[in-house]
């Protein structure tokens, strides 16, 4: 507890003015904490001074908060909490300017502090010793104690920076973490490339002075015709502002970004599958400014070897077209000289089957003469189901089949030329072909 009994002693020193107000003055008090619940139905004050002209810190309803105030009138910062576990808040006020509430070495809240005020309150850590500031505006009577372990309480008189307080949270919470203000490192890093001991690259980083770098590389390279080698190599320096933490790392990128990169380039022998990339440059004169840059890559392809799966002897087939139904693959062979359509089961490639033939004159298969070209087509809605549309020479005709059982075709319609307006189908020889029109998308022609 702190008496508070000689009046304005905690703001006086360095504030001017006169009366109760102390002008130009700046706190920053910081302090370490481990509650063992951040919401016990009220308020937990870890450390308060000064009553309704003064500040406070404090747990409520699992958030921490640091408030400052004068005559009543409060300013405040907040941020979410957790029990159990080491925190460390500082809570930096400064007159009438920005002030700030920081909670694990980073800033989670900005405000306009208030003015001090001189005052003869008590304070006290982990309770409030009569009265205490909060961030409603209405003072904290004494009590609500705090229900934890406090540690490594400060009060200082100076806006300690946000780097500062960012180097003391990381050695703080790990001591071992210390070290000096600034870069005071000497560091060298070696890579070796051990493919065979025909490749080897050290590479050495040294940091000096205050903010001074400097990376140098030192690359050797043997190797065989046979190898092909590819290498990057890039530091990332993202290490800004102030400098305090032991592990640091180091980057060359941006305007002083450097990069080193090495690349082999071997023949091959025609036996090898390789990428390749070619650049070309125009450097020609023109009459007028233009810059060309082209890439061409080629890529190896191996020869393909054709193997022969299963075979089936057919007399003259001209056309053929496949088609699935279900999981099954199926093909459709026309025989113009048999006057003849084949369905072939093809899923097994090595043991092909035949399901089903029909020939023209049989079974309702009348415009099949000369039978050529072939094509299938899938409906839906009202006539669901898969079909071929086949043409055939000498009837000078074409027939439609039902293939959706490929075991049973289906003979559904045939058109003879000229009959029912059909005068373009003479002869039809040459192929056939399904299409949909965008305007009558729900027609297949």
């Amino acid at each position: 507890i702190f008496a508070g009994s000689d009046v304005g002693t905690f703001w006086r020193d360095g504030g001017t003015g006169t009366g109760s107000a102390v002008e130009g003055l700046t706190r920053s008090t910081s302090i370490w904490y481990n509650a063992v619940t951040t919401d016990n139905g009220g308020t937990q004050i870890i450390f308060e001074e000064g009553a309704s002209s003064g500040q406070s810190i404090y747990l409520y309803n699992d958030k921490i908060y640091g408030v400052v105030s004068k005559s009543g009138n409060a300013e405040f910062g907040e941020a979410a909490t957790t029990a159990n576990e080491w925190h460390h808040v500082v809570l930096v006020w400064t007159d009438d300017a920005t002030s700030y509430l920081y909670h694990d070495g980073a800033p989670v809240a900005t405000f306009t502090g208030k003015d001090h005020n001189k005052h003869s309150n008590a304070g006290a850590l982990g309770k409030s010793q009569g009265q205490a500031s909060s961030h409603t505006g209405s003072n904290l009577g004494a009590g609500h104690s705090f229900d934890g372990i406090i540690d490594e309480f400060r009060v200082s008189d100076t806006k300690l920076s946000s780097g500062f307080i960012a180097n003391t949270y990381q050695i703080e919470k790990d001591p071992t973490n210390f070290v000096r203000d600034g870069i005071h490192l000497s560091e060298s890093i070696s890579f070796t490339d051990a493919a065979d001991g025909e490749r080897g690259a050290s590479f050495a980083v040294s940091l000096t002075g205050e903010d001074g770098e400097s990376v140098s590389f030192a690359d050797t390279i043997s190797k065989s015709t046979t190898k092909l080698l590819s290498e990057s190599v890039s530091f990332d320096d993202d290490a800004d502002g102030e400098r305090f933490y032991s592990t640091t790392t180091v980057s060359l990128t941006g305007d002083n970004g450097e990069s080193i990169s090495f690349t082999d380039t071997i023949s091959k022998s025609t036996t090898k599958l390789l990428s390749e990339s070619v650049s070309f440059t125009d450097s020609s004169s023109k009459s007028i400014t233009i810059s060309l840059s082209e890439t061409l890559s080629l890529s190896d392809v191996a020869p393909v070897t054709l193997v022969a799966k299963d075979a089936e002897h057919l007399a003259g087939p001209q056309y053929v077209e496949t088609f699935t139904i279900d999981s099954s693959t199926y093909a459709i062979v026309t025989q113009p000289d048999e006057d003849r359509v084949t369905i072939y089961d093809v899923s097994n490639p090595t043991n092909i089957v035949v399901t089903d033939t029909e020939t023209d004159g049989n079974n309702n298969f009348s415009a099949l003469e000369g039978a050529t070209a072939v094509d299938t087509f899938t409906l839906t809605g009202t006539y669901a189901g898969t079909y071929a549309i086949i043409t055939a020479d000498q009837d000078s005709g074409v027939q439609i089949i039902d293939v959706s059982n490929p075991s049973a075709i289906v003979a559904k319609d045939k058109e003879f030329d000229p009959d029912n307006g059909f005068t373009k189908i003479y002869s039809p020889s040459r192929s056939a072909e399904i299409f949909t029109v965008a305007s009558n998308s729900t027609a297949t022609y």
